[in-house]
């Protein structure tokens, strides 16, 4: 019986090994390195917070090596270091503090903030509004992010990971690039700098989810940050 360690990234290990000829050496998947990081200006606005908690939780989930890069104090600090106690299982991320480590020695880099880099195996992620940001080829990225909005924070943050998983895979560059500077808007789907609305200061809600899987719990999560009054019932077989 597998235990539940292994049960965790059993999906993400399927994942890598399907790809087959796709990518280069998915078999050394879960051996190769990562890194997250951020901008201390960006990591300063709310959705650059957002953007480094939802990469945490979702890195953790796929990397074994994965070291994390904190502010030396702080809520932020705080917080991901309670997530890593809620949510990790076998191996837990290295934690340093920021400027503490070598960004050379990692298979994949993800930072939080807006500066591209050509030297290193670098993405960079942020969110403005609706607006979800990413960079993997060097360039920079807009760094506004005053716009408050989880929904844009949590999809950046899927951007960057799923870049973060090709590296480490090794993809083929005729299976897929790695992503060029680009904002996409979650609020008309189009790639703009256009970050929509402010959100509503409440967003009355009488609905039903059925299914509280991998992608019921992130519906779940985007409800409980968002500004949402209401009734939720939920149905789920387990």
């Amino acid at each position: 019986m597998k235990n539940r360690y292994e049960i965790e990234r059993s999906r993400i290990v399927a994942t890598a090994e399907s790809l087959g000829p796709m990518a280069l050496d998915p078999q050394r998947f879960t051996e190769r390195s990562a890194l997250l990081t951020a901008e201390p200006r960006v990591l300063a606005t709310a959705n650059g917070r957002e953007c480094f908690l939802n990469s945490f939780r979702l890195l953790v989930k796929m990397v074994e090596n994965l070291t994390v890069l904190l502010p030396l104090n702080g809520a932020l600090r705080d917080r991901v270091l309670l997530e890593a106690d809620r949510i990790c299982v076998g191996s837990r991320p290295r934690f340093a503090f920021l400027g503490a480590v070598d960004e050379r020695k990692f298979d994949a880099v993800l930072c939080v903030g807006a500066a591209g880099r050509h030297d290193l195996p670098w993405t960079v992620i942020n969110s403005h509004g609706w607006l979800a940001r990413v960079s993997s080829q060097g360039g920079d990225i807009e760094g506004k992010c005053s716009q408050t909005n989880p929904v844009g924070a949590l999809a950046a943050a899927c951007f960057g990971v799923a870049e973060v998983f090709k590296r480490l895979v090794v993809l083929r560059s005729d299976r897929g690039e790695m992503s060029p500077a680009m904002g996409f808007s979650l609020y008309d789907y189009r790639v703009s700098e256009s970050p929509g609305p402010e959100l509503p200061r409440e967003i009355p809600i009488d609905a039903t989810l059925f299914g509280v899987g991998a992608i019921g719990n992130e519906i779940v999560y985007l409800l409980s940050v968002l500004p949402v009054s209401g009734r939720l019932m939920i149905v789920d077989r387990q």
